[in-house]
């Protein structure tokens, strides 16, 4: 691999940039071309990636887009000063863990965009919108100003409707712009039409290809002049939003572009024959080559007229088609007989003439396929060269394209937005001291739109209760009201209405979840390290403004080390870094230990348990205050249908397991009065104790 100086040489030996060198690029360099000292690591691995690049041979096309930026870590971002809740930082970090157990761009059952929450939201109708919109799911806002614009241009777009579906139709019938770009960038380079082992490959079918070439290059441009129709019906509609204002004021000015492409060279033709044949005026080789052929062939006319003339015979004319053997004068031998021209060359006869180059057609001649190999040198260029000249407005031709992914993806989101039931419009506090997340009747977007009788749950975080503890039956819906709350923080500071009926909270700077329970036998790595490594993330880079759900942390070692595990991470996340967190667990003596604490809030999911048989439990599937007494996972047990004897064993087992753990809670509270009787000389307490035992 190449260091970082060596990757500064080849990069100017290639000469990917030309004279103009990428801004990102040129703050790592001094003026002497060497690489600043905080920029070693990043321009040796450009290095490596140049190098890969050009192994895959297409280290031109991608590098002289000069499409650079600077990477920086969200962790590097530091958030603004305690007492304010402004974060610096311009996205929301999801990591993978994330990404995966809240089911963003998959589901967890087969791995198919059906059931994900990109799949619930994504109703954009062209390729680069479809693209874009992922790009918002992973990366929400947290500038408040920004999210506010978005959720303005959306309840615009809401208020237009009529507008949005004429756009959207235009939009349905694009193809995809960004790629194509690509694609005739890549078509126009003039490293590729001489250097590129395509200027070497005979293609069989090179017909096909070229009319395939002109096909994108025409489709591109009748793409973007059909966007011209977008910023006309938007600018004529009556909206008033910042962004979608700014959009059209900031929509790039193409007519004149388009204009010249539609002068440049017929596109019927083109796509008939797979080349472009350009107009006069756009080729000066071309119109050079042209102007040649038209002047030869004039003074060719002119020379047969002067033979006529001199020879006194009317009937000779210009007889061949072989290239070199062209414009033979044929003339009669009757005009000829003993007054042949000393410079007349005999080149072939026929009864009754004789046919003869003279000095002046050979000239000519040569001039002429001269003439005509510029021509052809000059037409077979030109589809590259068309291409080239439409690549030399590649800015504004991917200015357009973005606000074209723009306006695709507020109008998916105001389709979700004002077309769903339910949805409200967040919003944001920026004055509270303390993160507060308040979430009225919320539900989750995915599951509620197939279960028309979802039941919502409210969900209050912040001030100086920033943790809920959360237990319930098996199956109760813990796990689903943990994921919800964070999906729907993730649509409202990613700009979408929400599935509640008021949302009120300040915005978070990352959402972390610990859910589920696997191992990783290739790694090594057991069911509690998995568990704790993602827990060690999380306190690790979670800061006050985070958003944290935990979901039975603990679960894969014993009952007291996964208490004493799930305690020590309660109290880290409660006491050092203080940011919203909903912690499920079953672990009840966990619960019990904040019984009494003002800081943290005592949740449970509700159900109606049978009288008579306690194994037979209803879900109400709705959050109350308090803990459960128990996690009812023997009526799971029957809903798995394991067999009954099995069932009715566990339950033996369980009531003693129940009547043991109290007699020893008895007697270690008994030991406990005990020493505490003796330690005050307590004679009649003992005694009491005493006689309370034997009557027992």
């Amino acid at each position: 691999m190449w260091d970082a100086m060596r990757t500064v040489r080849e990069l100017e030996k290639a000469g990917y940039f030309g004279d103009s060198w990428p801004t990102v690029l040129q703050r790592c360099l001094e003026s002497d071309m060497t690489v600043k000292g905080d920029c070693v690591l990043a321009i040796s691995a450009l290095g490596g990636c140049v190098w890969n690049l050009r192994r895959s041979l297409i280290d031109q096309e991608l590098l002289s887009l000069s499409q650079f930026q600077t990477y920086t870590p969200p962790d590097q971002q530091v958030t603004s000063p305690e007492k304010t809740l402004a974060l610096s930082q311009q996205y929301v970090v999801l990591d993978g863990h994330t990404i995966h157990n809240l089911e963003l761009l998959r589901n967890n059952y087969n791995g198919t965009r059906s059931g994900s929450l990109h799949e619930q939201l994504d109703k954009t109708v062209t390729g680069f919108g479809r693209r874009m919109f992922e790009d918002w799911l992973l990366k929400p806002l947290c500038s408040v100003p920004a999210i506010e614009a978005r959720l303005d241009a959306i309840q615009d777009l809401i208020d237009n409707h009529s507008t949005v579906v004429e756009i959207r139709n235009i939009l349905r019938g694009l193809p995809d712009l960004e790629r194509l770009l690509s694609r005739i960038h890549a078509l126009g380079s003039t490293h590729r039409s001489t250097n590129h082992p395509d200027s070497r490959a005979i293609m069989y079918e090179s017909s096909i290809y070229n009319v395939r070439k002109i096909k994108d290059f025409v489709a591109a441009l009748n793409g973007f002049k059909a966007s011209l129709k977008i910023v006309s019906l938007l600018g004529d509609s009556s909206i008033n939003s910042k962004l979608l204002t700014q959009w059209v004021a900031t929509f790039p000015e193409l007519n004149d572009i388009l204009t010249f492409f539609d002068k440049a060279f017929s596109h019927t033709v083109a796509l008939k024959t797979g080349t472009i044949q350009p107009q006069a005026g756009v080729d000066n080789e071309y119109d050079d080559a042209l102007y040649e052929l038209t002047t030869i062939n004039s003074e060719l006319d002119d020379y047969l007229q002067t033979q006529r003339t001199a020879l006194k015979c009317k009937t000779i004319v210009y007889w061949g088609s072989k290239r070199e053997d062209r414009f033979q004068l044929e003339v009669p031998e009757s005009a000829v007989g003993s007054k042949q021209p000393a410079d007349f060359e005999l080149k072939s006869k026929k009864k009754g003439c004789k046919r003869f180059h003279t000095p002046t057609i050979r000239k000519l001649l040569a001039r002429l396929m001269a003439a005509e190999d510029r021509k052809e040198l000059a037409l077979k260029d030109q589809t590259r060269r068309m291409f080239a000249t439409f690549d030399s407005h590649y800015t504004k031709w991917m200015q357009a394209v973005h606000c074209l992914s723009l306006l695709d993806c507020l109008a998916s989101l105001s389709l979700i937005s004002g077309q769903s039931e339910g949805y409200v419009r967040p919003t944001f506090d920026t004055t509270s001291v303390k993160p507060l997340l308040d979430i009225r009747e919320g539900k989750h977007p995915t599951i509620a739109s197939t279960l028309p009788d979802f039941i919502p749950n409210d969900t209050v975080l912040g001030g100086d209760k920033s943790m809920m503890l959360l237990s319930g039956p098996n199956m109760g819906g813990k796990s689903t009201l943990l994921r919800q709350n964070c999906i729907i923080v993730l649509m409202a500071q990613m700009g979408c209405f929400v599935p509640a009926a008021s949302c009120h909270f300040t915005p978070v700077d990352r959402i972390f979840t610990r859910l589920g329970a696997s191992d990783r036998i290739l790694a090594g790595q057991s069911t509690l390290y998995v568990e704790l490594a993602e827990t060690a993330t999380i306190l690790n880079h979670a800061s006050r403004h985070s958003l944290v759900i935990l979901d039975e942390l603990g679960r894969g070692t014993s009952t007291f080390d996964g208490t004493a595990i799930a305690y020590s991470v309660v109290e880290h996340l409660l006491r050092v870094i203080g940011c919203r967190t909903m912690f499920a667990t079953h672990y009840h003596s966990l619960v019990e230990e904040y019984l009494e604490s003002p800081n943290v809030a005592l949740g449970h999911m509700d159900c109606m348990v049978d009288p008579e048989n306690d194994q037979k439990v209803v879900f109400l599937y709705k959050l109350a205050e308090g803990i459960c007494p128990k996690s009812y996972g023997l009526n799971v047990a029957t809903l798995a249908d394991l067999p009954q004897e099995v069932i009715d064993l566990a339950g033996k087992k369980s009531l003693e397991f129940e009547e043991a753990l109290k007699d020893t809670f008895a007697c270690s509270e008994l030991q406990s009065a005990v020493r505490n009787a003796v330690a005050a000389g307590d004679i009649k307490a003992l005694r009491k104790l005493w006689c309370d035992a034997v009557v027992s």
